[in-house]
């Protein structure tokens, strides 16, 4: 079961302490014949809540709590895996996501202080806090200033040999 958001839409950080869900379980939930709403972005303490749309993480446990209701959710859940998804979601990095992608290939766009032209990094993740992004390009770590870094994105998807 696929559930597909679309218009705008963000994730929020799933351990942050949220609504009513003690039991820990933020993963995959399931789906419900009755409609299921949708929360709206509204949290003041989130950083992404200035752009409008749906919290897919909130969705997510929107759908559990609603299977978390009776047998029949119980027996949905058991025999179905739930997807909540976004199309044509951004590749460019933000807020949380820099933790949940640590070790990933990225390409880092930054302004170099010394030319004052913008430039392309190529590199795995290593950290980024409140003033720097480290990236690790061929075993040698590059420290930048995140008021020089422009964006953060995952590289475009490689085809494998053989597909057409």
């Amino acid at each position: 079961i696929i559930v597909t958001v679309h218009g705008d839409s963000y994730v929020s950080d799933p351990f942050e302490a949220g609504e009513g869900d003690d039991d820990g379980d933020s993963g995959d939930g399931g789906d419900e014949e009755d409609e299921v709403t949708a929360p709206e972005a509204s949290s003041d303490d989130n950083e992404e809540s200035d752009s409008k749309g749906v919290d897919v993480t909130e969705l997510a446990r929107a759908i559990n709590r609603a299977f978390d209701d009776g047998e029949t959710g119980l027996a949905i859940a058991e025999n179905h895996e739930i997807e909540v998804t976004t199309p044509g979601s951004s590749d460019e990095l933000s807020g949380i996501m820099f933790e949940a992608y640590k070790g990933f290939d990225i390409v880092c766009r930054h302004v170099d202080p010394k030319s004052n032209k913008e430039k392309q990094i190529d590199g795995r993740l290593v950290e980024r806090n409140d003033q720097f992004t480290v990236i690790n390009i061929k075993g040698r770590m590059k420290k930048l200033k995140n008021d020089n870094v422009v964006s953060v994105r995952l590289p475009k998807a490689k085809k494998e040999k053989g597909v057409k």
